[in-house]
Formats: structure tokens, C-alpha cells, sequence
């Protein structure tokens, strides 16, 4: 399992009763992140998981866009249903608006609101069995960002949907680079070093780059073709002339 270590201990103790019933401990209330088996890839078939914790508000009224549910925005929270109740709110054209209660579903108000914490999520590394430009043995890492929740790493926010009395999935957050779109890059990069080796501008040394860095950039479709292209190191561009 390339994730380093997922043994990451809890700041607090839950007794089973508490974790079984989420009871709201401490403005805290515990639920479990599924984590894909890598970054960028939707699949979550290894089990990985990661505890969190939710730290809103009891009650969230929220935001829907009646046409497909699609989940706004948050309207207002309060502590008890009775606060929430004695709220006039006025709903947009072609919106209504619902109450979660974050007791029973922890995951969506955290996700919704963005209210929660969790320790860090260790980092991923992966050995590609390949060499780089330098002749170095590859390992591809991923680190989580800290300062961003680790469901807003997974998903695309404000993609949540609800429907006869269900949330969908938010949308999962794929690479933003597609491989057609980077394969096609590839060649562009290509031609770009050979249209450059054609001018009489430059150093030796700096010829000497350029056919190097074209000579690369020609074995990665074979070299990489089994092996998702957000993964690659590149070495830094040549540096081409006006």
C-alpha cells in the first residue's frame, strides 16, 4: 500500500457507544473518509480510510436547486431545530431548501459547510520501475495539502446533489490534464526542439541540451504509457531564444 502509514492516532477517545450513535462530544462529531487507492483515480477498492471530525452546527438549512437538486449553498445553522425553525427564510426562483441534521450524516455537512478537521493524511509515494531524464530511479509523491480539507482534495466542491430524500456523491476531482490533451503536448514539445536546433543561436552546450531534452521527449509515449502522465518529472525546459 503505497500510503506511507494511515495508523495516524486520535487526539480524543471515543468509547464504541459514542462512535456507534455519533454522539455530539465536545462539538465533535467523528465520520470516516474513504480515500482512493492513488490520487486522481476513482477507485477506492483497497479500503483506505481516514477519521475525521465534524465541528458546525447541529442543524444546517440548506440551499437546492429544485430542477436537479443540485445542493447551493448553506442558508443558515443553528445548535437546536427550534432555532432553525424560528428563521424566516426567503428561497430564489426555482430553489427550495431542506434541514440536515449533522448527527446522522457528518460527511455531508462537513463537506457542505467545510467545517471539520482531521490529522494529516500521510503521503503517497509510488515507484514507477523507471528512470528519468538524469538516470535516476522515479517515485512519484503526492503530499496532502494540510490547509485544504481532505474532501475538498477528493471532490469537487459545491457538486453534491440531493433527491426523494438521498445525497448523490460529490463529483470526483480527476487530474486536471487528460492524456489525449497531454499527448498532444508531447508532440507540440517535440517540435518545438526541432524547429529551435534550426537556428544558429545558440551556445554549444546549449544545442547539446536541446537535442537531449528532444531525444526524451521522443521516448516518453512508450516509455510512460502504462503509467498515469501527472506521474512524469520533467526536467526544466530549454531555454529558447526570442
Amino acid at each position: 500500500m503505497p500510503y506511507k502509514d494511515l495508523a495516524v492516532p486520535r487526539e480524543d477517545k471515543y468509547s464504541e457507544d459514542d462512535m456507534n450513535h455519533l454522539t455530539f462530544i465536545n462539538n465533535k462529531i467523528p465520520f470516516t473518509v474513504n480515500l482512493p487507492n492513488q490520487p486522481y483515480v476513482d477507485d477506492f477498492s483497497e479500503g483506505i480510510t481516514h477519521e475525521c471530525f465534524y465541528i458546525g452546527m447541529n442543524y444546517i438549512k440548506v440551499n437546492r436547486r429544485i430542477s436537479d437538486g443540485l445542493i447551493l449553498e448553506v442558508l443558515t445553522d443553528a445548535h437546536t431545530m427550534k432555532e432553525i425553525e424560528s428563521r424566516k427564510i426567503n428561497h430564489d426562483e426555482g430553489c427550495d431548501s431542506f434541514v440536515i441534521d449533522a448527527r446522522e450524516h457528518p460527511w455531508e455537512a462537513a463537506y457542505i459547510t467545510g467545517r471539520y478537521y482531521h490529522e494529516d493524511i500521510p503521503n503517497y509515494e509510488e515507484e514507477l520501475g523507471t528512470t528519468d531524464f538524469w538516470g535516476k530511479p522515479e517515485v512519484w509523491d503526492y503530499h496532502h495539502t494540510p490547509e485544504t480539507g481532505v474532501l475538498a482534495q477528493i471532490y469537487y466542491v459545491n457538486s453534491m446533489y440531493y433527491n426523494d430524500g438521498k445525497f448523490s456523491k460529490p463529483k470526483f476531482r480527476e487530474h486536471i490534464i487528460q492524456r489525449e490533451s497531454f499527448d498532444d503536448l508531447i508532440q507540440v514539445h517535440i517540435r518545438d526542439t526541432e524547429r529551435e536546433l534550426k537556428r544558429n543561436v545558440y551556445k554549444p552546450e546549449d544545442i547539446e541540451y536541446i537535442k537531449k531534452y528532444g531525444e526524451w521527449l521522443k521516448t516518453v509515449p512508450e516509455t510512460y504509457k502504462n503509467i498515469k502522465h501527472w506521474k512524469i518529472k520533467f526536467p526544466p525546459l530549454p531555454n529558447y531564444k526570442p
